[in-house]
Parts: C-alpha cells; sequence; structure tokens
C-alpha cells in the first residue's frame, strides 16, 4: 500500500483518487475549497459528482500543506497550472530538506516563464524532486469517477518511475500506460487545449462534422509543425494517448472546458463568454497568451493559432475566425 497525497480537492483529482482508493491505497487530500474538504472528509465531492460515494474515505482531508508531506510517498499536483509554481514553492519554504515524487496532473505552461511545467519546475525546484511525471491522455474526470474503461500515459524521462506509477494506478478500469517522450507529449497536452477553443468556435457557427474536423486537422497540423519547427523534436509519440487521443477528445467533445469555451465565444464573442466563465480556469486561453509570448507574437506559420489570438486577445471578430483559408 502507497501514501499518496493530492494538492488540489478538483474534480479530476477526486476521480483518480477514488481509483488509488480503489486499489486500496491510502490517499490524503489538501484543498482550500471548505464545501469539498467537508464533503471529502465523508467520501464524496458533491460540486462535481453528486451524492455518488467514493471506494472509501480517504485518509487525511485538510487545509494544512505541511500535514500531507509527512511520510508520502509520491504527491499528486492537481490544481490549476497557474497555481503549480506557488504550490511547490509553498512545500520548499517548509524546509523539509527532502526530495519528493511528483505527477503533475496540469496541461497548461507555466506563466511566469511562458515554458513547459516540466522544464521549468523541474529546474527551479530540482532539490526537492525526486521524481517528476505526467499523467494525460483521454480523460474525463465523471466517466473515470464512473468506472468507464479508460486508458492514458504516465510520461516522464524515468522508466522506472512510469512502471511504478502505473502499478499503482492500473485496474480492470483504468489502463496506465508508459511513455519516456515527455516534452512531445506535453507539448502535445498543451497545444490541444487551444486548438479546442477553435473547433469548439467552429461547432458554434459551422453545426457540421465535415467543418469541425477539418479545423481539428488543422489544428493537429500546426501542432506537429510546432513540435518539429519551435521544440526541435520529431513527433514520434503523435499516436500516443496523450497525443492524437487527448487531441481528439479534448476539441470534439461539450465535456471539454476548452471546447465548452470555445462554443460560447463561438455563439456570444470573447467578451460576454469570458464574463460566463470568469469563475473558472480555461487553460486553453492561458495557453494562447503563453505560446504567443514564447513565440514573440511571429505567428505567420500558425495561421489557426494567429486567428485564435487575434480573436482572444486583439479586436478580431470570432466570426472571422476561418478568414485565413480565403488569402
Amino acid at each position: 500500500m502507497a501514501k499518496i497525497s493530492f494538492i488540489g480537492t478538483g474534480a479530476y483529482g477526486t476521480a483518480l483518487a477514488n481509483v488509488l482508493l480503489k486499489n486500496n491505497h491510502e490517499v490524503n487530500f489538501y484543498g482550500i475549497d471548505d464545501q469539498e474538504i467537508n464533503d471529502l472528509k465523508q467520501g464524496l465531492n458533491t460540486k462535481y459528482f453528486n451524492q455518488k460515494k467514493m471506494h472509501k474515505i480517504p485518509n487525511l482531508v485538510t487545509k494544512n500543506l505541511e500535514d500531507v508531506l509527512n511520510n508520502v510517498d509520491l504527491i499528486i499536483l492537481a490544481t490549476p497550472s497557474k497555481a503549480t509554481r506557488f504550490i511547490l514553492k509553498k512545500i520548499d519554504d517548509f524546509k523539509l530538506n527532502k526530495q519528493f515524487n511528483f505527477i503533475n496532473l496540469s496541461k497548461g505552461l507555466d506563466a511566469e516563464k511562458n515554458d513547459l511545467l516540466s522544464r521549468t519546475l523541474t529546474s527551479d525546484f530540482s532539490h526537492i524532486i525526486n521524481n517528476y511525471a505526467a499523467l494525460i491522455g483521454p480523460s474525463f474526470a465523471q466517466e473515470v469517477f464512473d468506472e468507464n474503461l479508460t486508458m492514458i500515459n504516465i510520461v516522464s524521462e524515468n522508466q522506472e518511475y512510469n512502471d511504478m506509477i502505473a502499478k499503482l494506478f492500473t485496474n480492470e478500469n483504468f489502463k496506465v500506460i508508459s511513455n519516456t517522450d515527455l516534452i512531445t507529449l506535453q507539448t502535445y497536452s498543451v497545444l490541444k487545449n487551444i486548438y479546442a477553443l477553435a473547433t469548439g468556435m467552429t461547432k458554434a457557427m459551422h453545426d457540421a462534422y465535415n467543418t469541425l474536423v477539418s479545423v481539428l486537422t488543422l489544428g493537429f497540423k500546426e501542432a506537429n509543425h510546432y513540435l518539429k519547427h519551435v521544440e526541435k523534436i520529431s513527433p514520434e509519440s503523435i499516436s500516443e494517448l496523450a497525443a492524437f487521443g487527448d487531441f481528439v477528445l479534448t476539441a470534439t467533445s461539450n465535456k471539454s472546458r476548452n471546447f465548452s469555451f470555445g462554443y460560447e465565444i463561438g455563439k456570444l464573442g470573447i467578451e460576454e463568454a469570458t464574463k460566463l466563465h470568469k469563475s473558472v480556469t480555461t487553460e486553453g486561453l492561458v495557453s494562447l497568451l503563453a505560446i504567443s509570448k514564447k513565440l514573440n507574437n511571429n505567428l505567420e506559420d500558425f495561421p489557426l493559432l494567429n486567428s485564435l489570438y487575434q480573436i482572444c486577445y486583439g479586436n478580431k471578430s470570432h466570426l472571422d475566425l476561418l478568414d485565413f483559408l480565403s488569402k
């Protein structure tokens, strides 16, 4: 039995915790939302899963971060990407003089440095990180919690660590497959949230699968171009669950927060859509800005990305999303 602490009490973290509880591991939660904390102490998370019970009641649920760091085998960072650096800084400030094994669930970039979290965090916090991995792939929280068959990747450069994590999570309904191509799959994970904005907008304005899949393909092609020409990587892992699989899921389903936000933009425009979603973190919108900064706003080689940026952060109308096709 492993002792595992989740930082964050949201839907996806709760769903994964339930997998681990089913596998008879000890699970702790640190969070800041009083309702979610009170629910989890009873083996529930009603905000996301109504009255459906978890397999077991977690061992510890607390608002004291240091309490979930004691004798822990694994820390799972289940917060939005914008909070990840803040959490690691808080852990570092405790001066515990030890390194931890981490899994990061967030899909965004490090907003402070406009680069992949796997790069910046392992560099800046190497003194507290023993192993770092990302758990990514086509997996909506509700479906994981409902125990629908789900397959995802555990991705780190350490095969032994990947195998350990896969063993912790895998059961008859949840399969974890190892991959060591961390930079490639993290990049796909960031870009799929951005392009899901475009497919969501497309769905709102052109209710036709021909159009939707065409825009999805344009986005996937641009993602591959980004890997080859910006990251200087040949995307050999293109067919992995965390690449093609997650890209398709996120960019075609209204269960996807980014696709749904894009849909609202397509119906209402960016200003009204932002008002509707102001209390929710939309990773694609945050990552769109960070990627544009990383590219110094030189987006000519990424016409769909450029069009999205001009709509979300410029003065371009959402109705002109695909105007570059006529140029």
